[in-house]
């Protein structure tokens, strides 16, 4: 049975950001969108593991000629959306968590600017250390939230991440169309007795 749901922030709870960063500072900078939405991808794996955010704003200022504020405000200053709500609406039903990769100014911006006080735990990977796919990321949150894997449910827009959590045996939804994750979450859980 089902307790928990666990789910990433950016392509679902809020928009993947990489992309909308990338093309408004391409924009506005004219850089090339494809190469500074890779190098985006790339540091920002390199560091969303740490506190430190320095070298990531560090690279892209100094490849691509942008100033930090304008990075920090391109990957932050995106909303929560439909996921979200959907979210909200299972408050009371179970358990709800989030475990995201985010850089630490990111998941500052996240927990200032939105509402998470119905969450239950909160993880991201530069406060915890760890990032998904690995599977130390879910082994945190499972620790915290004192439950089998088959307990919960976790929800990703990243096919990799949710390869994972299934491997863990953790019951998952790969969110593609963040349209279709209510009929997703319906399926899932009609049977959950």
């Amino acid at each position: 049975m089902i307790k928990t749901i666990i789910f990433d922030w950016g392509g679902v709870l809020a928009p993947a950001d990489t992309e909308i960063a990338a093309k408004q500072l391409s924009d506005k900078f004219g850089c090339d969108y494809s190469k500074l939405k890779e190098k985006i991808v790339k540091y920002e794996k390199e560091n969303s593991e740490s506190s430190n955010d320095s070298m990531f704003l560090n690279k892209i200022k100094s490849e691509f000629g942008i100033p930090e504020e304008e990075i920090m405000k391109a990957l932050t200053e995106i909303h929560a959306w439909e996921g979200f709500e959907i979210a909200k609406s299972l408050i009371g039903k179970f358990k709800l968590c989030i475990l995201s990769d985010q850089m630490q100014f990111k998941a500052d911006y996240i927990k200032k600017n939105n509402d998470l006080s119905f969450f239950d735990i909160v993880l991201f990977s530069s406060e915890i250390g760890a990032q998904k796919p690995s599977e130390k990321a879910f082994q945190i949150m499972l620790e915290k939230l004192e439950e089998a894997p088959e307990e919960c449910l976790f929800i990703d827009d990243r096919e990799v991440n949710v390869k994972t959590a299934q491997g863990l045996g953790i019951n998952v939804i790969h969110c593609e169309d963040i349209d279709l994750l209510k009929e997703q979450l319906n399926e899932v859980l009609k049977n959950n007795s």
